[in-house]
């Protein structure tokens, strides 16, 4: 029988039935995915997944990692890359050495180990790439004329004086009052202040990743990681970009996971904190996006857009500076890869986007605003005149619900 057993061994059929469970838990694991993928198209499906399959995913496992001391995400990221490049050695000695069932066997090992994560990430975070729409509070009314300054400056005004009571070092950027374990945990309870059931109830803890200086070189300043219920930021990013970052990466956690909108969580989270350091970094992200809308609300008048610009703190606008120049210019400790690094970064993550719904890939995290130019007749003389309808972006609309929760209601 040994005997036996060793000349069927070369046997196809023999080898076909050592392989067929793999095979046939790859095919189902396929079927399966593909079903997944089919299915979350519909806006009710996508809803009813997120919050009764994702949000539980990340409930549980975010408590586990919560409490661990590093990323589990980096580290499991590590050990994948390691493990893929020891099998890729180990497939080529092998089929040198004509091993040939054992590479088989080993890619379809690995094939279903990868189609399984496929439904795992499908399950706890592709859902709600295709849920109903953000649901925080924005302002629908259409402001104009210098109103729009008024509130443009007042905002410039708070951050000013923001600006004037935080400490700076000696580059000029602001210095964080609190370490990124201490952030973590007042980002958590900012969070709380989110009403409705649109945003999972349970609020992870974020964590610095320890490989800063990759994720930099990639042009990366977060990740979250929903199969393991963690954000991620990377540790690197500029005191005054942060907050920012981690808010974001916690509300993919939250179930927001279109980048746009994300980011809109984070700026509404951000600009209406009391914290100042944490509300002087929501205008650091975003107060620009006031010129546009002074000037869009005054017929592109940019001379009022500039006096709102001039009215900006010099301290701030030398810290933009400086932090563009940080990303734009930073090189790692292998200079030589950091431009392949960032294009392949920038590629992978607008090809991730773009299986994910997003059509326009990294065009998602954009907020556009328009102005609709319409002729009109004058009845009078007859002549031709354009009206100018201001086509506000959402981050203009967050501008101006806050400016009314402060000052109208």
């Amino acid at each position: 029988m040994k005997v036996y057993g060793r000349t069927t061994k070369k046997n196809p059929k023999y080898a076909f039935k050592r392989l067929l469970p793999l095979i046939v838990s790859f095919v189902s694991l396929a079927v399966l995915l593909t079903v997944l993928l089919a299915v979350r198209l519909n806006e009710s499906v996508a809803e009813w997944c997120t919050t009764h399959i994702s949000k539980y995913i990340v409930f549980v496992m975010g408590h586990i990692t919560s409490v661990l001391p590093f990323s589990l995400y980096e580290w499991t990221l590590i050990l994948v890359i390691a493990g893929v490049i020891a099998l890729v050695v180990l497939a080529i000695v092998g089929l040198c050495k004509k091993k040939y069932f054992a590479v088989l066997k080993g890619i379809c090992i690995f094939s279903v180990v990868a189609i399984a994560f496929g439904n795992l990430y499908t399950l706890s975070a592709g859902f709600a790439y295709y849920r109903k729409p953000l649901e925080i509070e924005r302002s629908e009314t259409v402001y104009k004329g210098d109103i729009l300054l008024d509130i443009a400056n007042g905002f410039a005004d708070d951050m000013n004086a923001l600006s004037a009571q935080l400490p700076r070092d000696e580059n000029g950027n602001v210095i964080s009052p609190y370490s990124v374990g201490e952030l973590a945990e007042k980002l958590r309870e900012e969070y709380k202040r989110l009403d409705g059931d649109y945003f999972f109830s349970y609020t992870p803890k974020a964590k610095k990743l320890v490989n800063g200086w990759f994720m930099t070189s990639s042009g990366f300043t977060g990740v979250s990681f929903l199969p393991f219920g963690e954000p991620n930021v990377n540790g690197m990013t500029p005191a005054s970009d942060l907050p920012q970052t981690m808010a974001h990466e916690l509300a993919h956690t939250k179930g927001v996971m279109r980048e746009n909108e994300a980011n809109l969580t984070a700026y509404w989270l951000l600009l209406s904190s009391d914290d100042p350091y944490l509300r002087y970094c929501g205008y650091f992200a975003t107060l620009g996006t006031m010129y546009s809308a002074v000037a869009i609300g005054n017929n592109y008048d940019f001379e009022k857009a500039d006096e709102f610009w001039q009215n900006v703190a010099p301290e701030f606008k030398k810290e933009q500076s400086n932090a563009t120049e940080f990303w734009l210019n930073y090189r790692g400790p292998f200079a030589f890869l950091t431009d392949f690094l960032d294009r392949a970064g920038r590629w992978f993550n607008d090809l991730y986007l773009k299986i994910n719904g997003a059509d326009d890939g990294e065009g998602s995290y954009n907020n556009p605003w328009d102005i609709i130019e319409t002729p009109v007749i004058d009845p009078d003389t007859g002549e031709t005149i354009i009206t100018y309808e201001p086509v506000y972006s959402e981050i203009h609309k967050i501008y101006f619900a806050i400016y009314e929760s402060r000052n109208l209601r």
